[in-house]
């Protein structure tokens, strides 16, 4: 939902590079099909298997760990492997069915895949205009599954044709226990099932470029060389640290803050992977890959899902992004007299005229699905259902503070039980003036969204204005509806 300001500072990623690499070069770490010279301070590794030995799927470790998310992906074959990774994330659960892997693969691929629910049926259409669809409401089964399987298959094969057959080949001999096919005379996958063991088959070989030899306990223990484990807890908060940040970047609800203890830091934030790192084992220990984040949005809600969504380094959904609270069937001055005891109706019979709204604005229609994404991977809109007091509190701070006549009426009052004398001139107060003293905004340096549900106070903020001061005047007065 807000993007960060500024990725990590090259100071703190040469350190946390020093720090991984040394567990290499002083032998407690061997990689397997990789050398390390204690003398040099980088080497090359091996991310996908070469059946074609043209093809060069290498990457520099220093790039993987340190380099940006624009640097690493363009390494040749990177597209490969994130297209395993990806439809293997779609289908990692045993209990995972064709209606739940297609609806996976839409949320993986959002600007390669259409959906459209109808009441019968959710309808996918895809790039090359095939369609699919899958049933209401329980049967797992897809109508028109080929589609999905070619899609699948053709965005593998079309990369690495050699790679694709020696998998396929593997995955078919273990279906039907026959070793007659090869690459020359490779059928054509029918089923799920075919689909789903070739996917797992690519993934393993992939990942098991990664093995790497650790002596733990005075025994050898098989580990990846992008081990998260490698990552001391000090280097952790080093990495959080060093952005300032002091809000869950996704939900913009919780405090992620610092502070030391006996000399030894510590942080309130989780360090997501951006790419799960059970789906993207080579991402366990890329930079460009660690979000700091709360708990709640982190391990609660999104867990090792993988939606694509907004990269927040890059680019933010915060403009996109518009909360409302709706008063229903209500005039606002309705809400406002409740509020001063006016009337039969009593405080708790606000939140039932009230409803609050997280909207996706954008109209951008790819950028759009992103932010959908965005919204239901971290469950926004259920989580701030729990907030709707915080915005009723704000659209009547406004309301009382800006209605003309109450606020000039009540000041002067209040001013004088004070013995402060005032004329009409020293009770004008600017919309500037109300967001840094009524609702507390006020930017550090870092940006206004800093204070946890700023962006929530910020909107309603601007929507109540110009619904009181439709023509910018701060003298109007009005009653517009909220809508």
């Amino acid at each position: 939902m807000i993007g960060l300001n500024s990725f990590f500072e090259k100071k703190y990623l040469d350190e946390y590079y020093d720090h991984i690499i040394k567990q290499f070069k002083n032998g407690k770490i061997t990689p397997k099909k990789i050398t390390v010279d204690k003398t040099k301070d980088d080497f090359t590794v091996q991310f996908l298997p070469d059946i074609n030995l043209s093809m060069n799927y290498r990457i520099q470790f220093k790039t993987l760990l340190t380099g940006s998310r624009e640097e690493v992906l363009k390494t040749p074959g990177m597209e490969l492997y994130m297209d395993i990774c990806r439809f293997h994330g779609c289908c990692n659960n045993d209990r995972i069915a064709e209606k739940t892997f297609l609806e996976n693969l839409y949320r993986a691929y959002p600007e390669e895949i259409d959906k459209k629910d109808t009441s019968k049926a959710i309808e996918y259409a895809f790039k090359n205009n095939k369609i699919c669809s899958a049933s209401r409401p329980s049967n797992p089964f897809v109508q028109g599954f080929d589609s999905v399987i070619e899609f699948v298959t053709n965005r593998l094969e079309s990369k690495d044709s050699d790679l694709y057959a020696d998998c396929r080949i593997e995955a078919f001999s273990k279906l039907t226990g026959s070793n007659t096919v090869t690459a020359k005379n490779l059928p054509i996958i029918k089923t799920y099932q075919e689909l789903k063991l070739l996917i797992n088959i690519l993934f393993d070989k992939a990942n098991e470029m990664l093995l790497a030899s650790v002596k733990r306990d005075k025994r050898n223990v098989d580990i990846r060389y992008t081990d998260y484990s490698l990552l001391s807890d000090k280097k952790r908060h080093d990495l959080i640290d060093s952005l300032g940040l002091k809000t869950c970047p996704y939900c913009n609800r919780q405090y992620i803050t610092s502070w030391t203890n006996k000399g030894k830091g510590k942080t309130t934030a989780d360090l997501d992977h951006f790419y799960p790192k059970s789906l993207f084992p080579l991402f366990a220990l890329s930079a460009f890959n660690f979000i700091p984040s709360c708990h709640i949005c982190n391990s609660l809600m999104k867990g090792d899902r993988y939606f694509e969504t907004i990269y927040p380094y890059e680019d933010s959904s915060e403009n996109d992004v518009e909360f409302n609270i709706r008063v229903k069937k209500s005039k606002p001055r309705d809400i406002v007299d409740i509020w001063l005891g006016k009337g039969k109706d009593s405080l708790p019979d606000i939140r039932k005229k009230c409803e609050l709204t997280i909207n996706n604005i954008c109209t951008d229609m790819s950028r759009k699905k992103l932010i959908d994404n965005e919204i239901d991977l971290f469950r926004l809109e259920e989580l701030y259902k729990n907030h709707l007091d915080e915005a009723i509190n704000v659209f009547l701070i406004l309301r009382i503070y800006l209605e003309e006549d109450f606020y000039r009426n009540n000041i002067n009052s209040i001013c004088e039980k004070i013995d402060m004398k005032v004329t009409d001139g020293d009770s004008k107060v600017t919309k500037e003036e109300i967001r840094c003293f009524l609702l507390g905004l006020v930017s550090d340096g870092h940006g206004e969204m800093d204070k946890p549900l700023a962006k929530l106070i910020s909107d309603i903020y601007n929507r109540e204005v110009d619904n009181i001061f439709p023509d910018g005047d701060d003298k109007s007065s009005t009653d517009k509806q909220t809508s």
